[in-house]
């Protein structure tokens, strides 16, 4: 019990500041992450904006001719 006490009391700084330093540094990580995200996002956004990109007109989507799609999975 009498060293218990010391130990514990010298832990829960040592901890605290333990969170501390990896929750500065995993908030550091995401707002980089976030940023670089916004970069492509604006990259993108150019592309369509300034290049006037159009889909490929020869493109099928996967659905056609489907009759699942068509009708649903429990209609006869």
């Amino acid at each position: 019990m009498c060293i218990s006490i010391p130990i514990m009391s010298s832990c829960l700084p040592l901890t605290t500041l333990t969170g501390g330093v990896l929750g500065l540094g995993d908030s550091m990580n995401k707002n980089y992450r976030m940023d670089e995200m916004e970069k492509r996002i604006v990259q993108l956004e150019l592309v369509v904006l300034v290049k006037k990109y159009r889909p490929d007109p020869r493109y099928i989507p996967s659905y056609v001719g489907m009759e699942t799609f068509k009708t649903g999975i429990y209609d006869k």
